[in-house]
Parts: structure tokens; C-alpha cells; sequence
């Protein structure tokens, strides 16, 4: 009988250390695929973003900032198709050996924008699209269209970005990202000719498909804080609904860096950005 006894709370003990185990079940090991979501969403804004700076850094076929000389230039051509300065459709060519340049990115394929008017003017877009072009073996296809909105109540210049494209992975993997963001430059309209001292507020919506194939939503709850010349946001909260899952991304307190923290069902994870 004690033998049965002993044998009984063995069992019991197994059986009630299986459910701690179970309900102590990390929250983001459950929700692997919300994770992957959001580094995913977040390497196709920053690529995408990273186009939009390269459109504005080579614009006239030249360099807007000195301090970047030192880095790789690509080739870049100006067309202007009715024989006025604008439109204009700027070719920037990067090569197909890799072109390093800021940030050690390392940009082949090629850039095309049309520019509608002087960027100065309300209501001037600047539309890209891509020509098999990579940065750091990432593909990206697609568009993106900015379009000036003019000074805001606070005199800040803003600007509506759409974008309607794909990331291929060095892996060969797909992201699908589809986004409308709103952008005001809080920092550098001072000095147009140094757009790395530039840093905006972004505040949108944005939807798309995962590498596995599953879609999600996500929406800014609060501003995002990007300088220019930082590859990452610095500050920020951004909520992202996918699987029906929600997880929020706290981008930290203005720090340069990767790293972010991510929340599901209240569990806090530092979560680092592969691109």
C-alpha cells in the first residue's frame, strides 16, 4: 500500500509539473509566427525606406552631402521625356559587382524614379520602382510613391508615402508589404543640403504577407522616430495583428540600435531586427 502510495504521488507530482511546464509556456514560443511577422515588416520598411533615401542622396546627379564622396557612386542618368525639367526619370545604377556605401550597405540592380515636379512644390511625387536591385542580397520589387502634402500647422514639412511591393530573402523567402505612412520632418528643413541630419515622424497603417504565407495587419500607435542617418527607428510603439495575435513593438528611447521590445499576452521579449 505505501509502494502504491508513492507510486500515486509520483504520478501526481509528474502530472502537475507537465501543466506548470505547459502554462509556463513561453507566450512567444507559441507565437513563433507573430515574431517572424514582425522582423519581416520591419526588414521590408527599412528597405524600402533605404530606397527612398537613395532617390533623394543622388537627385540632380549628385551627391546632397560631401561627407558621403568617400563611399561607392553609382552611375545615374536624367531623362526628360517632354523636354522640360519636369518630369524628369533619374536612373541610379549601382552595378552588379555590390556597391558599398553608407552603413556598409552593399546596393546592385537599379533605382528608377520619376520625379513630377520640383519635391518643394504641393502635391509633387516621387514614384520608384526597381530594376533586379538587392542591398545586403535582399530583392526588392514593387513601388513606392511619395507625394509632398505641404507644411503642416507647426510649419514641418509632410509627406504620404505609399508602398505596394515584395522583399525576397537571401533565402529565397517572399514578404509581401503593402503600406500608406504619413511622415513629417521634425528635424533638418534648415539644411537642404545635408539629408543625413533629417529625422521624421511616421505615423500609417500597413498590411501584407509573411514568408509562411500568413497575413497581418499592423498599425503605428505611437509616432515613429527615425533619423536618417540611423538604419533603425529609434522610438516608437507599433501594434501588429497577425494569426490573431496581437504583439506590440516598443522601439526604446531614441537609441540607434536593432533592438526593440516586443509584448504578447503581457510577456516582454528584446526582440533584434535582422535588417
Amino acid at each position: 500500500m505505501k509502494t502504491m502510495k508513492l507510486k500515486s504521488i509520483f504520478l501526481l507530482t509528474a502530472i502537475l509539473i507537465f501543466a506548470l511546464t505547459s502554462c509556463e509556456k513561453s507566450s512567444f514560443e507559441s507565437n513563433n509566427e507573430a515574431i517572424l511577422t514582425t522582423e519581416e515588416a520591419s526588414s521590408a520598411d527599412g528597405l524600402f525606406d533605404d530606397a527612398d533615401d537613395q532617390s533623394e542622396i543622388y537627385d540632380d546627379n549628385e551627391y546632397k552631402s560631401t561627407e558621403d564622396l568617400s563611399y561607392c557612386q553609382p552611375t545615374i542618368t536624367i531623362e526628360y521625356p517632354e523636354g522640360t525639367p519636369y518630369p524628369r526619370i533619374v536612373t541610379i545604377d549601382f552595378g552588379n559587382d555590390g556597391c558599398e556605401g553608407r552603413n556598409g550597405r552593399v546596393r546592385k540592380g537599379i533605382i528608377i524614379y520619376t520625379l513630377t515636379n520640383d519635391f518643394s512644390e504641393l502635391g509633387s511625387q516621387r514614384i520608384i520602382s526597381f530594376d533586379n536591385y538587392y542591398v545586403n542580397d535582399f530583392k526588392i520589387e514593387g513601388s513606392k510613391t511619395i507625394t509632398n502634402t505641404g507644411i503642416n500647422e507647426i510649419g514641418n514639412l509632410t509627406r504620404k508615402i505609399e508602398v505596394n511591393g515584395q522583399i525576397t530573402t537571401p533565402e529565397g523567402n517572399v514578404i509581401i508589404r503593402n503600406a500608406i505612412r504619413y511622415k513629417e520632418l521634425i528635424e533638418g528643413f534648415g539644411t537642404p543640403e545635408d539629408h543625413w541630419d533629417d529625422v521624421f515622424s511616421i505615423t500609417g497603417t500597413a498590411s501584407g504577407i509573411n514568408s509562411n504565407g500568413n497575413s497581418y495587419e499592423s498599425e503605428i500607435i505611437e509616432p515613429l522616430i527615425k533619423a536618417r542617418n540611423c538604419k533603425w527607428v529609434q522610438t516608437g510603439i507599433l501594434s501588429i495583428i497577425s494569426d490573431e495575435n496581437t504583439i506590440t513593438i516598443d522601439f526604446g528611447q531614441g537609441t540607434c540600435d536593432n533592438v526593440a521590445t516586443a509584448t504578447i499576452n503581457g510577456e516582454e521579449k528584446e526582440i533584434k531586427f535582422r535588417w
